[in-house]
Protein backbone atom coordinates (compact mmCIF):
# COMPACT_ATOMS: atom_id res chain seq x y z
CA UNK A 1 0.00 0.00 0.00
CA UNK A 2 2.88 2.34 0.76
CA UNK A 3 4.34 1.36 -2.58
CA UNK A 4 1.11 2.40 -4.36
CA UNK A 5 1.19 5.77 -2.60
CA UNK A 6 4.87 6.24 -3.47
CA UNK A 7 4.15 5.34 -7.09
CA UNK A 8 1.29 7.83 -7.14
CA UNK A 9 3.50 10.56 -5.68
CA UNK A 10 6.29 9.81 -8.17
CA UNK A 11 3.80 9.88 -11.02
CA UNK A 12 2.43 13.22 -9.83
CA UNK A 13 5.95 14.67 -9.66
CA UNK A 14 6.65 13.47 -13.21
CA UNK A 15 3.37 14.99 -14.38
CA UNK A 16 4.33 18.32 -12.83
CA UNK A 17 7.69 18.22 -14.58
CA UNK A 18 6.01 17.38 -17.89
CA UNK A 19 3.64 20.32 -17.51
CA UNK A 20 6.56 22.63 -16.71
CA UNK A 21 8.48 21.46 -19.77
CA UNK A 22 5.42 21.82 -22.00
CA UNK A 23 4.79 25.32 -20.65
CA UNK A 24 8.40 26.30 -21.24
CA UNK A 25 8.28 25.06 -24.82
CA UNK A 26 5.03 26.87 -25.57
CA UNK A 27 6.27 30.07 -23.88
CA UNK A 28 9.56 30.00 -25.78
CA UNK A 29 7.73 29.43 -29.04
CA UNK A 30 5.40 32.33 -28.45
CA UNK A 31 8.31 34.57 -27.48
CA UNK A 32 10.20 33.73 -30.65
CA UNK A 33 7.14 34.20 -32.84
CA UNK A 34 6.52 37.75 -31.60
CA UNK A 35 9.48 39.13 -33.56
CA UNK A 36 8.60 39.40 -37.26
CA UNK A 37 12.10 38.64 -38.59
CA UNK A 38 12.57 35.73 -36.25
CA UNK A 39 9.05 34.52 -36.99
CA UNK A 40 9.70 34.48 -40.73
CA UNK A 41 12.99 32.63 -40.30
CA UNK A 42 11.43 30.10 -37.96
CA UNK A 43 8.37 29.69 -40.16
CA UNK A 44 10.47 28.97 -43.23
CA UNK A 45 12.71 26.55 -41.34
CA UNK A 46 9.92 24.74 -39.53
CA UNK A 47 7.59 24.83 -42.51
CA UNK A 48 10.01 22.68 -44.47
CA UNK A 49 10.20 19.94 -41.85
CA UNK A 50 7.81 17.49 -40.29
CA UNK A 51 9.28 18.17 -36.86
CA UNK A 52 6.54 20.57 -35.75
CA UNK A 53 3.76 18.16 -36.67
CA UNK A 54 5.50 15.27 -34.94
CA UNK A 55 6.16 17.39 -31.88
CA UNK A 56 2.54 18.53 -31.73
CA UNK A 57 1.27 14.99 -32.01
CA UNK A 58 3.73 13.78 -29.38
CA UNK A 59 2.73 16.63 -27.08
CA UNK A 60 -0.92 15.72 -27.51
CA UNK A 61 -0.20 12.06 -26.77
CA UNK A 62 1.84 13.01 -23.70
CA UNK A 63 -0.89 15.23 -22.32
CA UNK A 64 -3.52 12.59 -23.01
CA UNK A 65 -1.38 9.99 -21.26
CA UNK A 66 -1.01 12.28 -18.25
CA UNK A 67 -4.76 12.65 -17.94
CA UNK A 68 -5.34 8.96 -18.51
CA UNK A 69 -2.83 8.17 -15.76
CA UNK A 70 -4.54 10.62 -13.43
CA UNK A 71 -7.93 9.12 -14.20
CA UNK A 72 -6.62 5.60 -13.63
CA UNK A 73 -5.08 6.66 -10.32
CA UNK A 74 -8.39 8.20 -9.25
CA UNK A 75 -10.24 5.03 -10.22
CA UNK A 76 -7.73 2.83 -8.38
CA UNK A 77 -8.08 4.94 -5.27
CA UNK A 78 -11.84 4.79 -5.57
CA UNK A 79 -11.76 1.01 -5.95
CA UNK A 80 -9.46 0.66 -2.96
CA UNK A 81 -11.73 2.85 -0.86
CA UNK A 82 -14.78 0.93 -2.05
CA UNK A 83 -13.34 -2.38 -0.94
CA UNK A 84 -12.19 -1.09 2.44
CA UNK A 85 -15.18 1.02 3.44
CA UNK A 86 -18.48 -0.71 3.94
CA UNK A 87 -20.29 2.45 5.02
CA UNK A 88 -19.77 4.48 1.85
CA UNK A 89 -22.45 6.99 1.05
CA UNK A 90 -24.03 8.11 -2.19
CA UNK A 91 -22.34 11.48 -1.70
CA UNK A 92 -18.91 9.84 -1.91
CA UNK A 93 -19.93 8.04 -5.10
CA UNK A 94 -21.10 11.31 -6.61
CA UNK A 95 -17.83 12.98 -5.62
CA UNK A 96 -15.75 10.27 -7.29
CA UNK A 97 -17.89 10.41 -10.40
CA UNK A 98 -17.61 14.19 -10.42
CA UNK A 99 -13.81 13.97 -10.16
CA UNK A 100 -13.68 11.51 -13.02
CA UNK A 101 -16.00 13.67 -15.12
CA UNK A 102 -13.86 16.73 -14.34
CA UNK A 103 -10.79 14.86 -15.58
CA UNK A 104 -12.60 13.84 -18.74
CA UNK A 105 -13.81 17.40 -19.35
CA UNK A 106 -10.37 18.83 -18.65
CA UNK A 107 -8.82 16.32 -21.06
CA UNK A 108 -11.36 17.25 -23.73
CA UNK A 109 -10.76 20.98 -23.24
CA UNK A 110 -7.01 20.48 -23.38
CA UNK A 111 -7.27 18.49 -26.60
CA UNK A 112 -9.42 21.23 -28.11
CA UNK A 113 -6.90 23.87 -27.05
CA UNK A 114 -4.05 21.86 -28.54
CA UNK A 115 -5.99 21.49 -31.77
CA UNK A 116 -6.57 25.26 -31.92
CA UNK A 117 -2.88 25.94 -31.28
CA UNK A 118 -1.90 23.55 -34.06
CA UNK A 119 -4.36 25.19 -36.44
CA UNK A 120 -3.01 28.64 -35.57
CA UNK A 121 0.57 27.48 -36.06
CA UNK A 122 -0.35 25.94 -39.41
CA UNK A 123 -2.13 29.15 -40.45
CA UNK A 124 0.87 31.19 -39.34
CA UNK A 125 3.26 29.01 -41.28
CA UNK A 126 1.06 29.21 -44.38
CA UNK A 127 0.64 32.99 -44.14
CA UNK A 128 4.40 33.55 -44.07
CA UNK A 129 4.93 31.48 -47.20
Amino acid sequence: MKEDKNNGENRRQKNTINFAIAGGIVGSGIGLLTSSNTRKQIASTVGNSELIKGTGNELRRTVQQIFIDQAMLTIKEAAYNYRNKSDRTVETDNHINAQYQELKDENKALNENLQRIEEKLDALLQSDE
